[in-house]
């Protein structure tokens, strides 16, 4: 996806692709929600969600996600 972007013209600043043998757990995952799994990083670890869309527009937002605004 950040190469889509890219080649509409989005600058989205310095970023490496995740490999599970050398993460440290020292930076943020990003992974869509349509993934089925966890990155194994994200296991074991305290885990903190954020979701950005613009779907939070929508009130029914929070509960569909189970995410505050």
């Amino acid at each position: 996806m950040a190469r889509v972007y890219e080649d509409a013209g989005v600058q989205l600043g310095a970023y490496e692709r995740y490999d599970p043998r050398t993460y440290d757990g020292t930076r943020a995952l990003i992974w869509p929600p349509s993934g089925k799994r966890r990155p194994q990083a994200a296991h074991a670890r305290p885990l903190r969600t954020a979701m950005l869309t613009g779907w939070a527009l929508d009130p029914g937002a929070s509960f569909r996600y189970g995410v505050t605004k």
